[in-house]
């Protein structure tokens, strides 16, 4: 048995399966459902990393599905996110309910992860499959970082060197 592939979630399909062979004919009872409980969604979209520096983390973001009406509010998703080293071969999985992005800390600098999402609507039915994997490599901790300390010198002595003209011009 097969339903449209445009169905609507918390909307009431009934389903009747007509039988027929050499033997007769037959008709089931009617069964009503609801395709919230028993279709797999599709797996979020758009799944992006960037690196955080301060404290240094990776961050997730991505898209919830696009057959998943969440604007409207009619379907709330939930999502799990896993990820692991390239070289690992366990994952590590972190649910982060309805938000639509993670933030991942502890990873070993240096090392090239993989990182997948999946979601399911809230409470009910199954879990979609995961997204394809996003790849990212972790810089090394040798990696040079923004230094704001250098920042504001270098704002404080443009400023300085600003009123410092200002003030030559002023005065002649």
């Amino acid at each position: 048995c097969a339903l449209p592939i445009y169905t609507s979630f918390w909307t009431i399909y009934t389903i009747v399966v007509n039988a027929t062979n050499e033997m007769g004919s037959n008709v089931s009872e009617a069964k009503h459902l609801d395709v919230t409980y028993i279709v797999e969604p599709q797996a979020p979209t758009n799944v992006t990393l960037s690196i955080i520096e301060d404290p240094p983390h990776l961050l997730v973001k991505w898209l919830p599905p696009s057959g998943a009406d969440t604007k409207s509010g009619w379907v709330t998703v939930e999502y799990e996110v896993q990820y692991k080293s390239e070289k690992g071969q366990e994952w590590e999985t972190l649910d982060v309910g309805i938000q639509t992005d993670a933030q991942l800390f502890g990873l070993h600098p240096g090392e090239n992860y993989i990182v997948q999402v999946r979601c399911k609507p809230k409470h009910v039915g199954y879990w979609s499959m995961w997204s394809p994997g996003s790849y990212i490599k972790i810089p090394p901790d040798d990696f040079p970082k923004t230094d704001m300390t250098l920042w504001i010198l270098k704002g404080f002595l443009i400023l300085g060197t600003v009123v410092f003209i200002l003030i030559i011009i002023w005065i002649v």
